[in-house]
């Protein structure tokens, strides 16, 4: 069963400092995918009810991020 988490990290841009979140897998992790922490959350639960496979995880967050 695959299991993808949310990973966090603080970031600073023109002074202003902000937090990004990612997705993780068992050996593929995907940091900043956006500051939207419920949109990551969503994706997470999708990508870990469909159990899909790391090799695609790419692809899956570039789709869903040019809705």
């Amino acid at each position: 069963m695959k299991h993808y988490k949310l990973i966090s990290s603080e970031q600073t841009a023109d002074g202003i400092r902000f937090t990004t979140y990612g997705i993780a897998g068992e050996n593929t992790s995907f940091a900043d995918v956006s500051t939207d922490r419920s949109a990551v959350e969503e994706m997470i639960n999708r990508i870990n009810t469909e159990q899909l496979e790391e090799s695609q995880l790419m692809y899956f967050i570039k789709d869903e991020l040019d809705k």
